[in-house]
């Protein structure tokens, strides 16, 4: 029987290790315990979408001799992974977080981290120290089962694929944890002094500014359902359901039965007409190609948004243009995709998109309110307009 390797690494912290990374990282033991219960399959995840690809054999080889560099063969070996690096004087929270990073993409790990940050009542910064420490461990028990069961790369690859579904569903809802407890310096700030800087730089170019929210527009052009589609689906189909998150038990445990991973999970506004608002409910795509495509759509999104913050003047302008022109025509490539899913599906996708439109809209507005941009972006404009054109007629 294969190796369940979400239940063996998980099976290694044990309360005392949890009390352990808990006093390590400065953080509360229930904190720490949510963060360990998301982060754990978040990675493992993560490696799996990244085993799926051309070279996931590769990238799989060189993630496992990196953690044995991390870790040591000797700890690796012998089982003692965590003690081994709490034991540690090196800097193994940077070390863990770049190395994961190069491995599933800074966007995702991102995504990941916020994630985790909300459901555990983490700041940014606390999230992502604690990812760092758990990369290393995943890996290295990674390695450890190659070892003992005689895998070579490919064989690692293809048990992290095939227990990809076990990874997702093991992710618990951001939304069923505490509100994000970021420290002023892990917050994103928005200064005057800040806001001030280049008002004075004269007129805004609005070709320029205006280009992520089309391409914002656009995604959700591509994903919002056809209305008479809609009504002719009443019914949740096998690929999508939806589910009400479980309130926290007095234990601080995840709660159980909690679908998918918070990536893809989506609100749904109430649609009746109480005055007082209904607690939200999550629309959770449960097909392998819809969560591939939804995962797709907020990495990018999670790129724009990268990519805007970077943005603080003309020449930092210049130099996003070429991201967010590839964030323009990867949207692009997702149509089709987006087209074969259920009327269900693609609204759960539509709704994802909208989420991140608020946090995008202030990032614009910084934009727009600081900075005089040139005209480069023009022809990018336009080409969304027509792709936007095009899509309104679908």
């Amino acid at each position: 029987m294969a190796t369940n390797l979400l239940s063996t690494i998980m099976q290694s912290f044990t309360p005392d290790v949890v009390g352990k990374l808990a006093s390590t990282l400065g953080l509360e033991q229930q904190a720490a315990q949510k963060g360990i219960s998301a982060g754990v399959p978040g990675i493992l995840s993560g490696l799996a979408n990244m085993a799926q690809g051309s070279d996931g054999p590769k990238r799989i080889g060189y993630a496992l001799s990196q953690s044995e560099n991390i870790v040591g063969r000797d700890a690796i070996s012998s089982g003692d992974i965590i003690g081994s690096l709490l034991g540690s004087n090196r800097d193994i929270l940077q070390t863990g977080w770049s190395l994961i990073s190069s491995l599933i993409g800074g966007g995702t790990l991102d995504t990941l981290s916020s994630r985790l940050a909300q459901y555990a009542g983490l700041g940014q910064g606390s999230a992502k120290k604690l990812i760092g420490f758990l990369a290393p461990v995943v890996l290295a028990y990674l390695k450890r089962h190659q070892t003992t069961a005689g895998l070579d790369n490919q064989g690692v690859a293809s048990m992290l694929v095939s227990q990809k579904g076990e990874f997702e569903r093991a992710i618990p809802s951001a939304s069923a944890g505490r509100p994000v407890q970021d420290t002023p310096h892990e917050a994103r700030s928005s200064s005057p002094a800040h806001h001030q800087r280049t008002a004075a730089a004269g007129g805004t170019n609005w070709a320029y500014w205006l280009l992520p929210a089309l391409i914002i527009a656009g995604a959700a052009l591509y994903f919002w359902p056809n209305e008479n589609k809609v009504q002719e689906a009443q019914q949740i189909n096998r690929n999508t359901r939806m589910v009400t998150p479980a309130p926290e038990s007095a234990t601080g445990s995840a709660p159980s039965a909690t679908p998918f991973p918070s990536r893809t999970d989506t609100q749904q506004s109430a649609t009746n007409n109480s005055a007082a608002p209904m607690p939200p409910q999550q629309s959770v795509v449960a097909g392998t190609s819809a969560v591939a495509l939804q995962n797709d759509i907020l990495d990018n999104i999670t790129r724009l948004q990268a990519a805007l913050n970077r943005i603080k003047d003309t020449g930092s302008a210049q130099a996003a243009i070429g991201e967010i022109r590839d964030i323009s025509d990867r949207f692009a490539s997702l149509k089709s995709k987006a087209q074969e899913l259920t009327p269900e599906a693609r609204q759960a996708l539509a709704q994802a998109v909208q989420q991140s439109v608020p946090n995008l809209n202030s990032t614009l507005d910084r934009i727009g309110n600081e900075i005089n941009l040139g005209g480069e972006a023009k022809p990018v404009m336009d080409t969304l307009k027509n792709q936007i054109a095009n899509l309104s007629k679908a």
